[in-house]
C-alpha cells in the first residue's frame, strides 16, 4: 500500500527512513540531506515513529571517498537537533536509491516486523523514491511519504527535475520486469549489473552515466 507525498502523514509509523543526499569531500552535509534529516527529525518529535533510520553510504558515482558515511554525518547533525542517539538506526551499506530501499528492508524491516514506514527525502527526488520503494518492499508495507524541500532556484530545481527524470525512465527499463517485492531479484540486480555493488558489474560507471544521459523524456 502506498499513501501520497505530504507535509505531515497522519498514520503512525514503525519508522522514518531518511534518504541520504550527498556528501563533502571533509564529511559534513551539504544543504540537501540537512533539510531532509531537519524534516525526519520535525515527524520524530510529532512522535511519528519511535525510530529515525538513516539511510546511505555513499554515491558510488563519487570521485573522492570520505571520511565518514552520509548515514553517521546525518545521525550526528539529529542529534544536534536533539535526538537521542538511541533512537537513531544506521544503514551504510547503500550507495544509491534501490540499495536504500534494498539494504533497510533486508536488514531492519524485516529483522524487527516493521510494515509501516515513512520515508524521507527531497521533492525533486519523490517519483522515483516512490517508485522504487514500491518496488523493492512490495504490497506488505504501508509506505508513507513525506517532502523536504531543497530550497533551489527555480532554475536549478528544474535542472534536478530533468535529471530525475532520465533517471527514473532508465530505473524503470531496468526494474520493471521485477515482481514488487522480490528480494531475490533486487539482489541478482544489484550483484550482477549493478556498477554500485556488483565486482564484475554488467554495466561500468561510465556506461551506465552515458545510458542515463541518452535517454529520452517525455
Amino acid at each position: 500500500m502506498e499513501n501520497a507525498a505530504h507535509d505531515y502523514p497522519k498514520n503512525k509509523r514503525d519508522v522514518i527512513i531518511v534518504l541520504a543526499g550527498g556528501i563533502n569531500p571533509d564529511g559534513s552535509l551539504p544543504n540537501i540531506p540537512k533539510y531532509r534529516v531537519e524534516k525526519g527529525v520535525e515527524l520524530y518529535k510529532q512522535k511519528l515513529a519511535p525510530f529515525l533510520l538513516m539511510s546511505g553510504s555513499w554515491s558510488f558515482m563519487l570521485d573522492y571517498v570520505p571520511p565518514t558515511t552520509e548515514a553517521k554525518a546525518m545521525r550526528d547533525y539529529a542529534i544536534k537537533l536533539n535526538v537521542p542517539e538511541d533512537k537513531i538506526l544506521l544503514e551504510e551499506k547503500s550507495n544509491d536509491t534501490i540499495g536504500n530501499a534494498y539494504f533497510t528492508k533486508v536488514d531492519f524491516l524485516i529483522p524487527k516486523n516493521w510494515k509501516n514506514v515513512c520515508v524521507v527525502t527531497s521533492e525533486f527526488h519523490m517519483e522515483r523514491t516512490k517508485y522504487i520503494f514500491k518496488k523493492v518492499l512490495g504490497p506488505e508495507y504501508d509506505i508513507d511519504f513525506a517532502e523536504a524541500p531543497s530550497k533551489l532556484t527555480s532554475l536549478e530545481l528544474k535542472e534536478k527535475e530533468i535529471i530525475e527524470k532520465k533517471i527514473l525512465t532508465f530505473t524503470k527499463k531496468w526494474m520493471d520486469k521485477i515482481k514488487d517485492g522480490d528480494d531475490l531479484a533486487i539482489k541478482q540486480l544489484l550483484y550482477t549489473e549493478h556498477p554500485g555493488y556488483a565486482k564484475r558489474p554488467k554495466y561500468s560507471k561510465k556506461q551506465l552515466f552515458k545510458m542515463i544521459e541518452e535517454t529520452e523524456i517525455n
